[in-house]
């Protein structure tokens, strides 16, 4: 409960959580938490369906998921992303994520990074409205020097 207290105090928004009908909601609408593992098998299946076009399909698929979470929490523009993301992170379980300047340095992510997930990180902080300049990345580690283009 500590935690959705904590949730709540951040987001500053209408969270609700029952567990009667199984739901957390931010602003009305459902939120639903996925394990960390389930991307490596989802990587695994659309490499089989669609070979070396499944990094376009994971990148539009990031794209997606960041727009609608840019929506639900109120982020016009870049700007708004950098400044909170790294608060928000957190509480979603995507470890640490440390702003200087233009440049977002995640530590501790949920999964071991490959070139096949950084399009889909690509394509999420482009949804976010912010164009990737320069990404590094080792293990679970990701640097991405990034610039607002809304």
């Amino acid at each position: 409960m500590e935690y959705f207290a904590a949730l709540k105090s951040l987001l500053k928004g209408d969270i609700s959580f029952s567990v009667d009908k199984g739901e957390l909601k931010y602003r009305g609408r459902r939120v639903v938490a996925v394990p960390a593992d389930l991307i490596p098998l989802l990587l695994g299946e659309l490499e089989k369906l669609f070979g070396e076009a499944s990094s376009v399909v994971l990148e539009s698929i990031g794209h997606a998921i960041a727009a609608a979470m840019r929506e639900v929490l109120g982020w016009k523009t870049g700007e708004d992303a950098l400044n909170n993301l790294p608060d928000v992170a957190k509480l979603a379980g995507y470890g640490i994520v440390k702003r200087k300047d233009n440049t977002l340095y995640f530590q501790n992510l949920p999964i071991v990074l490959n070139q096949k997930i950084i399009s889909n990180v690509h394509g999420f902080l482009k949804g976010l409205c912010l164009e990737p300049i320069e990404i590094k990345y080792e293990l679970n580690n990701l640097e991405v020097k990034v610039k607002t283009i809304c």
